[in-house]
């Protein structure tokens, strides 16, 4: 059951990414930016409920957010069209269909016996208080399937 969702995903992801396929792909400094957002307010989060050490610095901080920012940039997160790239600097995003994907990823975490990746956790709750929107929605989104591929190279969830 867990591989059918895991490669229905894969079909979700391969259909709302092949419209620009054959269009070579850049990372999108709108997507990193609202990344380093998102990302630095879930740090925050977890310093201020004790998830992380409550003496650790703002350099500490800014390590980690570069190291997740590197990562993501590396595993094609931010990836976009030149096309797409210049839709995202006008301030234009395609909600409804951020919004699919995102409640799609969600649904699919939620359904296999893992613990929900915090990147996730906060997209649910910003999705849920109205508060996703245009890049930060997009990229909410893009998170939330990157978790799901990460479960698929590590061979899905617990108890496997």
């Amino acid at each position: 059951m867990r591989l059918f969702l895991l490669t229905g995903v894969a079909l979700v992801l391969s259909l709302s990414l092949s419209a620009g396929e054959s269009e070579a792909k850049i990372p999108s400094g709108v997507l990193m930016d609202e990344a380093r957002v998102v990302i630095g307010e879930i740090l925050e989060l977890q310093k201020s409920d004790r998830r992380l050490p409550h003496d650790i610095s703002a350099e500490e901080i800014r390590k980690r957010l570069d190291t997740a920012i590197s990562n993501l940039k590396k595993a094609g997160v931010f990836d976009v069209s030149a096309a797409q790239e210049e839709r995202f600097k006008k301030g234009t995003f395609d909600d409804a269909d951020a919004t699919t994907r995102l409640k799609a990823a969600i649904k699919i975490l939620q359904s296999i016996n893992v613990d929900m990746p915090v990147t996730t956790v906060y997209a649910m709750r910003q999705l849920e208080g109205g508060k996703l929107r245009g890049a930060r929605l997009e990229i909410c989104a893009r998170l939330a399937e990157h978790n799901i591929e990460q479960l698929k190279a590590l061979g899905g969830g617990k108890g496997e």
